[in-house]
């Protein structure tokens, strides 16, 4: 039976024909003389230790991203809006409506024009992106709202 050679340093057995230990990467054909046995090498990170860092560094980023997006809209709006006139023409409606930008940093509204029924049902409201409001002023725009028979525009909401 062939003798199994060790590491000198560390004691792991020899794998195949590597020259140096898996765990300790001392040279096998090392003497007693080359191997620091007082030194010994740091241990890897456990698993845990592992997924931990790198839990941290994906929270921290999503942290940094909100912050970032809290300073670019910080200061935008509240919007609000109100019709000026409104008149039907066959399937569009359309509406003028004032559009007020409340904050200090210039924005979009993103408004919508509740559609009710004859009936009183509630049609899905039309959205739309309102055009680039100043900080503390307001903008008047016209925009067309498809109507179905018998729908009439109704509040609006930005």
């Amino acid at each position: 039976m062939p003798v199994l050679e060790r590491c000198p340093r560390c004691g792991t057995p020899r794998r195949g024909d590597l020259q140096v230990c898996v765990r300790c990467e001392t040279p096998f054909g090392a003497t007693g003389e080359d191997v620091d046995l007082a030194l010994p090498r740091p241990a890897a990170p456990s698993p845990s230790q592992s997924h931990g860092t790198v839990m941290v560094a994906l929270l921290s980023g999503f942290v940094l991203l909100a912050f970032l997006l809290w300073l670019s809209v910080r200061g935008v709006g509240p919007f609000t809006a109100k019709v000026v006139s409104s008149e039907t023409a066959g399937d569009k409606a359309r509406v003028t409506v004032s559009v007020t930008n409340e904050g200090s940093k210039p924005g979009h509204g993103k408004c919508r024009i509740q559609r009710v029924s004859g009936t009183g049902d509630q049609q899905p409201p039309f959205q739309f992106l309102s055009q680039r409001v100043p900080g503390k002023s307001t903008i008047t725009e016209t925009v067309e709202v498809p109507l179905d028979p018998g729908v009439k525009t109704g509040a609006i909401a930005c």
